[in-house]
């Protein structure tokens, strides 16, 4: 738990230090590029296998937004969780093989370069709640 309370923590507090809502500043041409280096960045730390793994989970909370928007009194936040605890289990194999630093640029890259408001704020609370349980549970 304080690996990953750690490198939640530091992801956390990047995103903070930048501000959430970068991307709405960037010009189109500088997003692309930064998206560019962050799908290549990803792909050699998860390697071709990985890599499609994460990308058919991230469609998929894509698709579970849509649908709670669609759903009556539903919010996207449980979505959020659960994308949340994924992406964590595979920046956790990141961490361990490139070091915190690393999982933590890319973890605050995936969040700050969603183009859509919702889905990155969505995001955004739901780490800053699991960073919050694993420093609970990392806590002697």
């Amino acid at each position: 738990h304080r690996a990953l309370a750690q490198l939640l923590a530091v992801a956390v507090q990047r995103i903070d230090q930048t501000g959430i809502d970068l991307v709405a500043a960037l010009e189109q041409e500088e997003w692309r590029a930064k998206n560019r280096r962050f799908k290549r960045d990803l792909e050699e730390q998860l390697g071709p296998t990985e890599l499609q793994h994460f990308k058919e989970f991230s469609m998929q909370y894509r698709y579970n937004l849509r649908d709670a928007e669609t759903s009556a009194g539903q919010t996207g936040s449980a979505a959020a969780a659960t994308y949340a605890q994924r992406v964590m289990e595979v920046f956790a194999t990141t961490m361990a093989k490139s070091g915190e630093a690393v999982a933590a640029e890319l973890l605050c890259d995936l969040v700050l370069l969603l183009p859509d408001e919702a889905p990155r704020h969505l995001l955004y609370q739901a780490l800053d709640d699991l960073s919050r349980r694993e420093a609970a549970a990392a806590a002697p």
